[in-house]
């Protein structure tokens, strides 16, 4: 259990963000299904009633996952306002529940194309809407720790579907993952809407309501704590004020701003960061990747071993966010993910030479699952948590879909150009170049990203308009 000061009094925080996150782990799921399954697609035994698939497909397969999230992006950013953070991500499970209908009954293979589309939809709206929820129900003290369990839940996720492809049958799988997205959908509908939305629409008292329920707060225990939430409720109230003064049409010149171009320039780097890291790529061809690699150890096994640290890594990222920082976190982990991709390209690129090396066949797993450990506990979790914290109140939730975008942009050219390049430049090709990138993003890091640890959202304008 994360530790946490005050236990009780966040007790129903961490109680609705498990709930939202319930989509999460079912996402995690849909992610990792490749994996797994893929060698079986492209065998004569293929359940497919067009038999095996081409490379030509199975790079569509992998790659429209990010075209789906970018329509995902818009359409759950835009309803994030339009109809509320609550409504909007209850909408999420319709997607997801698609798509583990489309594996259950799909026989052809642009059934998976839909299925990997909408799975890519629900992502690409988990990404927006989720950490919109967490910045607006959570203190700032947990607010780290809260946000970083969206990839705690979706990492569990895309282990148990590593885990099924070695034990489950094909046609069974999505008949036992498809209840996650109705318990998410009953689950979600009882949690209140956010304080911060409500009182955007003059519902204020709904608003104390939601503050009460998310500070566990329904009756004061004291005069200090009465008064402690009153102040929390007219600062949400006063904030709320302004946002309508200011007016709720966001115009271009708003992106225009110091503070703006700042925040804006750190996400949509830390989301390159993320994906030019290459781990999404390694997620999605684990078993062809360990395959291609030259180790003797069964593929599947592999890739069981690097998804369970990678749920580790994330899980100790929620220790440490809240306690150690983000810059940190973010530096230790770019920089350590360019010597795993290092170590394991020069061991691709010595297979390669036809060097003897069977008393090593143990690198690809060690160094790979070095590699994704250490980024989830910086480069992977960690700039969501810091995308909200960076943008300014006024284009928050535009710039999160500006930037959550532009990740599932970046997500499509790799996973499209994964297949080709590594018959261009080579597995261990491959690998360095990610490793390249990892080392510049840790100099953008050190040198332009600030500490964002304990920062109160609606002061974070301010912060950034100073450095200027």
């Amino acid at each position: 259990m994360v530790n946490v000061p005050n236990h009780s009094k966040v007790t129903h925080q961490f109680l609705a963000i498990f709930c939202a996150n319930i989509i999460s782990i079912s996402h995690g799921c849909a992610l990792g299904w490749l994996s797994p399954y893929l060698p079986l697609l492209q065998s004569d035994s293929s359940p497919l009633s067009t038999g095996s698939i081409s490379l030509e497909e199975t790079s569509w397969i992998g790659a429209i996952l990010c075209i789906g999230g970018v329509i995902g992006n818009s359409i759950f950013g835009y309803l994030c306002k339009l109809i509320g953070r609550k409504r909007a991500i209850i909408l999420l499970g319709l997607p997801n529940l698609g798509f583990w209908l489309c594996i259950m009954f799909g026989r052809y293979v642009y059934h998976l194309y839909l299925a990997r589309l909408l799975a890519g939809c629900a992502g690409g709206g988990l990404y927006v809407c989720i950490p919109l929820f967490v910045s607006e129900i959570a203190e700032d003290r947990i607010r780290g720790t809260l946000g970083s369990l969206l990839l705690v839940c979706s990492n569990i996720g895309i282990l148990m579907s590593f885990i099924a492809g070695a034990y489950v049958k094909y046609s069974l799988f999505p008949c036992i993952m498809i209840v996650f997205p109705l318990m998410f959908i009953i689950s979600f509908y009882f949690l209140p809407e956010t304080p911060q939305y409500l009182l955007q629409h003059d519902k204020v008292k709904e608003a104390e309501n939601a503050l009460r329920f998310y500070r566990n707060a329904q009756v004061c225990d004291d005069k200090e704590a009465c008064q402690r939430f009153e102040q929390e409720l007219a600062k949400i109230t006063q904030f709320a004020k302004q946002n309508t003064i200011n007016g709720e049409g966001i115009q271009l010149s708003d992106f225009c701003t110091p503070a703006a171009r700042r925040g804006l320039l750190i996400g949509v780097m830390l989301m390159a960061i993320n994906q030019f890291s290459g781990c999404f790529v390694l997620l999605n061809y684990s078993a062809t990747i360990f395959r291609d690699s030259g180790s003797d150890i069964n593929p599947n096994t592999s890739s069981i071993i690097m998804a369970s640290i990678q749920c580790i890594g994330t899980y100790v990222a929620t220790f440490l966010v809240d306690k150690v920082g983000r810059k940190l976190l973010l530096t230790i982990s770019a920089s350590a993910t360019t010597i795993g991709l290092a170590v394991m390209g020069t061991y691709s690129y010595l297979d390669h030479l036809d060097f003897d090396l069977h008393h090593f066949d143990w690198v690809p797993v060690v160094s790979l699952s070095f590699v994704i450990f250490i980024a989830s506990i910086g480069i992977l979790p960690l700039p969501y948590i810091v995308l909200a914290e960076v943008l300014p109140d006024k284009i928050r939730r535009v710039g999160s879909t500006i930037c959550v975008a532009s990740i599932s942009a970046m997500s499509f050219l790799i996973l499209k150009t994964f297949p080709v390049l590594t018959n261009l430049i080579g597995l261990y090709g491959c690998m360095w170049l990610f490793a390249g990138f990892c080392a510049f993003g840790t100099l953008f890091i050190v040198f332009v990203v600030d500490e964002t640890k304990g920062t109160v959202l609606d002061t974070v304008k301010t912060r950034c308009m100073s450095i200027y």
